[in-house]
């Protein structure tokens, strides 16, 4: 989520609008990969360096069956190949990041089937 100043907010803030350029998942959600680096960093700074998973990181895209039978999956990959970019940039700013997860076959199944 992106923040913006609002004054006339009970908080002084209020949600923004996501920087030109950035992409969503189906959702609606944005996809900021640096943002995972950004955290990873602030862990470490903050707590000492703790030993870190990072669990659940997936996102929904739609996918495209081709008449192959092959699913055409970019924006998945896309994502995932960021997000571990961004781990190990975080890796190599001496992060003690020790697994990362990617969804499982059947996470947040229940959101739609449950």
């Amino acid at each position: 989520m992106y923040i913006e100043y609002a004054p006339q907010s009970l908080i002084g803030a209020w949600f923004g609008p996501a920087p030109k350029g950035t992409r969503f998942t189906t959702m609606g959600w944005p996809v900021d990969a640096g943002g995972l680096t950004d955290e990873l960093i602030r862990l470490r700074d903050r707590y000492g360096n703790p030993e870190v998973y990072v669990t659940e990181n997936g996102a929904c895209y739609d996918d495209q069956l081709l008449a192959t039978g092959s699913i055409l999956d970019n924006d998945r990959v896309a994502y995932l190949r960021d997000h571990l970019a961004a781990t190990s940039h975080a890796l190599a700013a001496g992060v003690n990041v020790r697994g990362y997860f990617v969804w499982s076959l059947l996470d947040n199944f229940e959101w739609v089937e449950g």
